[in-house]
């Protein structure tokens, strides 16, 4: 669902089968014309409770109120249905681009259009899922690259469109797993109501279990017990771990040992890094030793803070404009900085598959990047915008 050469088999092998038909992709505006057609056929509503969306119903057919809005419909819609049921449940970023809906910076609901650095993510777990291993991952960010985000629509995803999975979700505690579902909770209210799998029990801050099998259990890293004590996951992200009280008896003893080594597995650890000689800290130095040769059970993965799409957003520069002379009078620690993350760069090949060898830092990141170390040096806080811009 995330190798491109994996999509193509799956959809190769499911159209030539006898009966079907061969899966046809939609560009974003015949699927927007499509979900508003769809919409005009039925009576339903969507339910908001508190400050949370609860999933919309499909009611009435407007064709014939006796029957299911399915047995009214005509071939060719059953047939659309159909196609982008199965192309969406083999195709995550087809889906992803096309029925995800997000609240963006500005609060408005807009279809994901991912950032480089989410790209960059989803390419590395593609490569697992080529090699046909578990995907488990430990995730060491810079702030505000997405990750949390396309993370959170993977999860949704794999609950969406597949059986029977066994899904945790964890930030470091309950109010930030809260909010972290909300993420999910939203893009699934906005689903259209022929994609979206019913709701068979709902318990506020605790389980989401649908239709199809799957569910969703929230737990955090400021409970007593450890997550998944006693299950057995077939999916998990754990968000904001460096926070986690207890993590070694929170995550280690608990859903790492819960979690086996099924090639359909997903576990996704991520966080910045916080302080040194802690859990998260020499966890990362053993997987990043173990991984080349699958010595350790998660799979390293570094990005850094200048891969994302806001550092510095356009606004931040019409604040903060560049000055004219710039290049020639940008502080030495600045400048050595430019040059050792485009080093780096092309010393990591998944870094270069996006950016290119050739990469250098534009200047208006350096000019960021200077301004903002520049002004924590001055608060005292350099230690905190390093852990949040490595």
């Amino acid at each position: 669902m995330y190798s491109p050469l994996i999509i193509g088999n799956n959809i190769d092998k499911w159209s030539s089968a006898p009966g079907n038909f061969r899966l046809e992709y939609h560009s974003v505006d015949e699927v927007r014309q499509a979900v508003k057609h769809f919409s005009s056929l039925v009576d339903y509503q969507e339910v908001k409770k508190g400050d949370k969306w609860a999933v919309a119903k499909a009611v009435i057919s407007k064709r014939d109120a006796s029957k299911s809005y399915k047995d009214t419909l005509v071939v060719a819609e059953r047939r659309w249905v159909q196609n982008e049921r199965i192309l969406c449940a083999f195709d995550f970023r087809y889906w992803e681009s096309r029925y995800c809906y997000i609240k963006d910076d500005a609060g408005r609901t807009v279809v994901m259009n991912p950032w480089k650095s989410q790209d960059i993510y989803l390419d590395i777990t593609a490569e697992m899922e080529e090699e046909k291993i578990a995907i488990k991952e430990q995730i060491l960010k810079g702030r505000q690259l997405g990750l949390s985000r396309r993370i959170s629509n993977m999860m949704l995803h794999r609950m969406i469109f597949r059986r029977n999975r066994n899904g945790y979700v964890a930030s470091s505690n309950e109010e930030k797993t809260g909010k972290l579902f909300d993420m999910y909770d939203f893009s699934l209210a906005h689903l259209p109501f022929w994609m979206r799998p019913d709701e068979t029990s709902r318990r506020e801050n605790q389980i989401l279990e649908l239709g199809n099998g799957s569910a969703i259990t929230l737990q955090h890293g400021a409970q007593s017990t450890g997550i998944a004590r006693g299950d057995t996951p077939t999916d998990a992200h754990i968000s904001e771990v460096a926070e986690f009280d207890e993590p070694e008896k929170i995550i280690e003893s608990a859903i790492l040992e819960a979690m086996h080594s099924d090639p359909s597995l997903f576990l996704a650890l991520e966080g910045t890094a916080e302080g040194q000689g802690n859990w998260w800290h020499d966890t990362w130095k053993s997987s990043k030793a173990g991984w080349p040769e699958r010595r350790s059970m998660l799979r390293p993965i570094f990005l850094p803070w200048f891969v994302g799409g806001l550092h510095p957003d356009e606004h931040w520069l019409h604040r903060h404009p560049v000055p004219v002379n710039y290049a020639t009078t940008m502080l030495p620690w600045a400048e050595t900085h430019a040059k050792a993350a485009a080093l780096y760069v092309n010393r990591t090949d998944y870094l270069r598959k996006h950016l290119g060898s050739t990469w250098q830092m534009p200047i208006e990141q350096i000019w960021h990047y200077e301004c903002r170390r520049d002004e924590m040096i001055r608060k005292g806080r350099l230690n905190k915008f390093l852990q949040e811009h490595p």
